[in-house]
């Protein structure tokens, strides 16, 4: 008989059914009486079993020996281990201490709480996490404007008019947006009752692009630009809302200064479309009643991530479309982190030694490279992979070289272990389990869940929060002398070696208002309805959003556009995955396929070179009929990536590279 689970491999948290024969995992379904999956078929499910049972899985500690590795057992590891990061903290500091997140924070609420806990225990300020190089802009914008941090939500199935990036959502998912849901559904539903109109911007004709009533094929890289153009539009045509304008913000008279660099025609010249274009999606979006552009984190994947997510959100503001129905808006969950979050600002924040302030205790794993070997001698990653995701692969791979000390927490090999002191194996997210509270590290959700164990760890595997609480235990941190507070250590101190578990239950007893046991029988999860998407919550003291905070203007001031070359003349895009996918083991195609139109004049199947000006990467050719004709679609997650994307320009809030848009080749082998 099946036991039934939820499915924590990637943000749709879909309920599954899961199959075992004499304690081997032997399948996995969907489950088609969960109310989230509904049982649509998963092509990432079916690897899962060889995953877990795969043959070069890590399964025991690893300790490097010259070039290679000695099995160790796991007193061993830890006792060198603290050892040699209380050397490190002792001759450098709490700072030469640094701690990287990976992997998918959304679904690991105890991963994530311990790891923070074990950072800030240690007093360290670098700590970076992969997750901010996507929410991270999306947390200072919100904080600048409307004075904390949060990211606030697309009101996607109240919305009558809808711009969507990108359009791929439909095969990879709505990302840390209320997971699990197809919002393709909800705005057929929309179009087919209220005449909901839908507009698709990006550089591939998706799904969700066939069904819109306007797609729109921009270049890639430049949907920060098609929104800056949206708000250079809609303020010189006065397409906007006078009277809220007037009563809830500041600084609109800032705007046409700001702007004045950046007009619809200079923007729709980036973008390669006509200005006509841009300035009648604006003119629309304007006079909806409500209406929402969907800021996908597709969008911070580059280096004016930050510009697209103020350009975003100024353009709801001034058209009343921001914290109201419709648009987008903040959300009280059963576990609100608006307070938290107001406690731990960035303004005052501690910074990493690159002068990056920490945004919700983390800073964006791009810029671990300005870090490791110099500021950072001791590094431990847990669950992921930086150098294989870097947009400076040879500046950090040189870091790691000359660090003290780098711990990898992984399942399999990747090129991060092949630069570390240790390899510690992890457990695989179904050999786990866990009360899941939120969303994701900054954003919260209408429902809480209970992750069962679907199958015993192999015997040397452990979880990551409790190799860290042990760590934690050995090194004793003090509360004193580090980046943060007492208040804040002595919360973290606590944290490190706590019972996750019996938090789990404060948290539910103290917010949430349920049982735990009540999420012991499928589907494992409690939804609390309708969120009230009217809710103000704006912490300046005047009670108003501020239009043109003023980290703008540097945003703007770094904006940085390519021109194609004569030898470089398609435009690369790098930063879209194709499908749900998390790593090899469970297949990700990560050994360099791109996408082309067969306009390009490449033919299908071909080995060929794909180059930029700063490194180049062999690659196999496929044929995409819904490309631009000038584009070159490299998945995100292939190998070699980073070594095509040149040291600046940098998002100067997260230190993104720019992944989309540069000038790029493709010629045969």
């Amino acid at each position: 008989m099946p036991e039934s689970s939820i499915c924590r491999l990637c943000a749709g948290a879909c309920g599954v059914l899961v199959h075992s024969e004499g304690g081997q995992l032997s399948q996995i379904v969907p489950d088609s009486a969960d109310p989230v999956s509904g049982g649509r078929p998963c092509d990432v499910l079916a690897k899962v079993p060889g995953a877990l049972a795969h043959p070069d899985r890590i399964v025991q500690p690893l300790r490097r020996v010259g070039d290679g590795w000695q099995e160790s057992s796991w007193a061993d590891a830890l006792a060198d281990i603290s050892t040699r990061l209380s050397e490190v903290r002792r001759s450098a500091g709490p700072s030469a201490i640094g701690l990287h997140l990976g992997g998918d924070r959304w679904s690991r609420s105890r991963e994530t709480a311990r790891s923070l806990a074990f950072g800030v225990a240690l007093g360290t300020p670098h700590i970076f996490s992969d997750s901010q190089a996507t929410s991270g802009s999306l947390l200072r914008c919100t904080e600048a404007m409307l004075g904390h941090p949060a990211v606030l939500l697309s009101d996607l199935s109240r919305a009558h008019y809808v711009v969507v990036f990108d359009g791929g959502q439909v095969d990879t998912g709505w990302g840390a947006h209320r997971r699990g849901r197809s919002y393709s559904d909800a705005l057929a539903h929309s179009k087919g009752t209220k005449g909901t109109k839908v507009v698709v911007v990006g550089p591939r004709r998706t799904k969700l692009a066939d069904d819109a009533h306007q797609y729109v094929a921009i270049r890639p890289g430049t949907e920060a630009f098609f929104l800056l153009g949206m708000l250079s539009a809609a303020v010189k045509g006065g397409w906007c809302d006078a009277q809220f304008i007037r009563d809830y913000t500041d600084n609109f008279s800032l705007l046409p200064e700001l702007l004045a660099a950046w007009p619809v025609e200079r923007c729709a010249g980036v973008c390669d479309v006509p200005a006509a274009e841009i300035s009648g999606v604006a003119l629309k979006f304007g006079r909806a009643a409500m209406a929402v552009a969907h800021l996908d984190e597709r969008l911070t994947h580059s280096s004016h991530g930050s510009l697209a997510v103020w350009a975003g959100l100024a353009l709801h503001t001034v058209t009343a479309n921001t914290l109201r129905p419709g648009g987008l808006y903040d959300y009280a969950a059963p576990i609100d982190l608006h307070h938290p979050l107001a406690f731990l600002p960035s303004r005052g924040a501690p910074k990493t030694a690159s002068g990056h302030p920490l945004v919700g205790l983390q800073a964006s794993g791009e810029l671990l490279s300005d870090h490791v070997g110099s500021a950072v001698q001791a590094l431990v990653v847990v669950d992921g992979d930086p150098l294989g995701n870097s947009s400076a692969p040879d500046e950090l791979a040189s870091g790691f070289q000359n660090a003290e000390l780098v711990v990898v927490f992984a399942r399999a090999h990747n090129l991060t272990t092949a630069c570390a002191d240790w390899v510690l194996p992890l457990t695989h997210p179904f050999e786990e389990e866990e009360l899941e509270l939120l969303g994701s590290t900054s954003l919260p959700e209408p429902m809480v869940r209970r992750v069962r164990r679907a199958v015993t760890a192999p015997e040397g595997c452990r979880p990551a929060e409790a190799v860290l609480a042990e760590l934690a235990g050995r090194l004793k941190p003090g509360v004193r002398g580090g980046a943060y507070g007492l208040h804040l250590a002595l919360v973290a101190r606590g944290l490190t070696s706590a019972s996750l578990e019996s938090w789990e239950g404060r948290a539910l007893e103290w917010g949430a208002d349920l049982d735990a046991d009540a999420l012991s029988s499928p589907p494992h999860r409690h939804e609390y309805g309708m969120a009230d998407r009217s809710l103000w919550r704006v912490s300046h003291d005047n009670g108003r959003i501020d239009v043109a905070p003023d980290g703008v203007r540097p945003l703007l001031d770094a904006a940085q556009v390519f021109d194609a070359v004569a030898e470089r003349p398609h435009w690369l895009r790098a930063s879209v995955p194709r499908a749900r996918v998390i790593d090899d083991e469970h297949g990700a195609d990560r050994h360099g396929v791109v996408y082309i139109h067969p306009d390009l004049g490449v033919a299908d199947g071909v080995l060929a070179r794909l180059s930029t000006a700063a490194g180049a990467l062999d690659v196999r050719v496929r044929h995409d009929l819904r490309l631009r004709a000038d584009v070159v679609d490299l998945p995100r997650g292939v190998r070699g990536a980073g070594g095509l994307v040149p040291a600046a320009p940098r998002d100067p809030w997260t230190g993104m590279g720019c992944w989309d848009g540069l000038p790029c080749a493709l010629q045969p082998i």
